[in-house]
C-alpha cells in the first residue's frame, strides 16, 4: 500500500490495522469512505488544518460491523482526539475514554508516535491557555 500512498502500516491484526498517512493525497484516497473533510478531494488547506503534526492514524476496527461508525476512525496526534467515520468524536457514540477503547479493540498505542500522557500535558496547557482567553 505504502508504494500507492505515502502513508505505513504501524499495526496490522485480526481485530485492527492502523496506518499512518502523511499527506492530503493519501487521507483523500484511504478516507473516501468517510465524512471528514480533509478527506474530500482537494482539501490540502484541511489537511492543515487537523493533521498539524504533518500525518494522521487512520484505524480500522474490525470488531464492530462494518456499518458501524467505529468501524473507521481517525486519530489526530496531537490532541489525541479520535473521530468515527460519521465525523463525530467518539465520545459521541457512548465511548467516555478513547484511550482505553483503542487498547480494548486492540490499537498498541505505543507503536504511535504519541502518547497518552504526551497527549494529556498537550491537553492540559490547551485547558490553561482557554481559560485564560475566557479570563481575559
Amino acid at each position: 500500500m505504502s508504494k500507492h500512498f505515502n502513508c505505513e502500516v504501524i499495526q496490522k491484526s485480526k481485530n485492527v490495522i492502523v496506518i499512518k498517512i502523511n499527506d492530503s493525497e493519501a487521507m483523500e484516497k484511504l478516507g473516501c469512505v468517510s465524512n471528514w473533510c480533509f478527506s474530500r478531494p482537494n482539501s490540502e488547506n484541511y489537511w492543515d488544518d487537523y493533521a498539524t503534526l504533518g500525518f494522521v492514524y487512520l484505524i480500522f476496527n474490525f470488531t464492530v460491523d462494518p456499518d458501524e461508525a467505529s468501524s473507521l476512525m481517525i486519530r489526530l496526534p496531537d490532541t489525541g482526539a479520535v473521530y468515527a467515520a460519521t465525523n463525530v468524536p467518539i465520545e459521541e457514540l457512548g465511548i467516555n475514554d478513547s484511550y482505553e477503547y483503542l487498547q480494548k479493540i486492540g490499537v498498541n498505542l505505543s507503536l504511535l508516535r504519541d502518547t497518552p500522557n504526551d497527549l494529556k500535558h498537550v491537553a492540559e496547557v490547551r485547558n490553561f491557555i482557554r481559560q485564560l482567553i475566557q479570563n481575559r
